[in-house]
């Protein structure tokens, strides 16, 4: 059993309550055993009924980074093998693993193995769920990657639509990062990527599609709420709850240029990896939030209120990446649906305009 390769597995809904909830837990140990402990922690919850989960942190996994909604299968195999065969690297004439009495850390070679064997699973998980699809009667499968967070309206209204014109056809979502998420598409794990960055490298284009508006969110009667227009200059002179760039690497790139048009140094709060804990965070005081205004919206916290940049709005724009080259028929109709970047951006009802003007 290990002391050192551990997941932090955090309660989601006190996390939206302004609660900071959770456990850490040997990701070593068995399945059954990770499962009751979650189940304990989330029975102890400070928010009644609390069911959902996330691993919000992690120690141990030097070299693989632990998805948020990795899940905690995935968690322990990987934490098994990097506890369980560390001479693995014999075969091979490489060493794979550094120990020292206090962690594990991966070598460079461990790394590219790491990542090779990741990418394999993937194959063969594909495989899997293709031959379960065309089982299940399905006649088509579009592979879809998000990054960077894409708004829950436009997510649903795609698919509503997909299942309309061609039921046939399943669509399959794949949460990833940015890096992770071009990879995927060089390596053909994916068909089409979402995301919020256009700096995809040969092989690969970026077309532009949904332009949102940039906000901040604000805590209930802050300071700054005298503004119907935050200038950003007033906004950087408070603490910020950011967004960690390793999983949000889009939407920091597009924030990092909006902030770079202050010279002031900025006081960070907190690096967060999710909208959630962010908004958690905002509404409990610790700082400023930086998202789009349909995510907030979405989100209805009524601890955090969302304010427009004052100048010349800012716009975060989502872009569709693919593969160069002339799409299948299937995959050029999944295309057309998405709302060209000419479209109006996506904004709340009048009443919420209203609201945040």
């Amino acid at each position: 059993m290990s002391e050192h390769i551990r997941i932090y597995v955090a309660d989601l809904a006190a996390y939206n309550a302004g609660h900071l909830h959770g456990v850490w837990i040997d990701a070593t140990l068995d399945l059954d055993d990770i499962q009751a402990q979650v189940s304990t922690m989330l029975a102890a919850s400070p928010v009644e009924g609390a069911e959902e989960y996330a691993i919000h942190d992690f120690e141990g996994f030097d070299g693989y980074r632990i998805g948020e909604y990795e899940g905690l299968e995935r968690a322990h195999e990987i934490a098994c093998f990097i506890e369980e065969y560390p001479e693995f690297g014999g075969a091979l004439g490489v060493q794979l693993f550094e120990r020292t009495t206090r962690r594990t850390r991966l070598t460079w070679a461990g790394k590219v193995l790491l990542e090779e064997a990741r990418r394999i699973l993937a194959v063969v998980d594909q495989a899997k769920a293709s031959v379960k699809s065309a089982a299940a009667g399905y006649r088509g499968r579009i592979r879809v990657a998000l990054s960077d967070g894409i708004p829950q309206a436009r997510l649903a209204a795609l698919l509503a639509q997909c299942r309309e014109e061609e039921p046939e056809v399943e669509i399959c979502l794949s949460e990833v990062t940015f890096s992770e998420q071009v990879r995927g598409l060089n390596d053909d794990l994916y068909d089409i990527g979402l995301a919020q960055s256009d700096e995809v490298g040969d092989g690969l284009m970026a077309e532009p599609v949904w332009f949102d508006p940039l906000v901040v969110a604000v805590p209930a009667r802050h300071p700054l709420l005298t503004y119907r227009r935050v200038p950003l200059d007033e906004v950087v002179r408070y603490p910020l709850v950011l967004c960690d760039p390793q999983v949000c690497e889009g939407f920091w790139q597009q924030l990092q240029r909006v902030l770079g048009a202050v010279d002031t140094r900025l006081t960070i709060a907190d690096r967060v990896p999710t909208l959630d804990l962010m908004m958690a965070l905002v509404a409990a005081g610790y700082g400023l939030g930086f998202s789009s205004l349909a995510r907030i919206t979405e989100l209805n916290n009524p601890d955090v209120v969302a304010r427009p940049l004052g100048g010349c709005p800012a716009m975060l724009t989502t872009y569709l990446i693919r593969r160069q080259g002339e799409p299948a028929e299937q995959l050029a109709r999944f295309i057309g649906r998405v709302s060209p970047a000419e479209s109006q951006a996506l904004l709340p009802d009048h009443a919420s305009q209203k609201e945040i003007a």
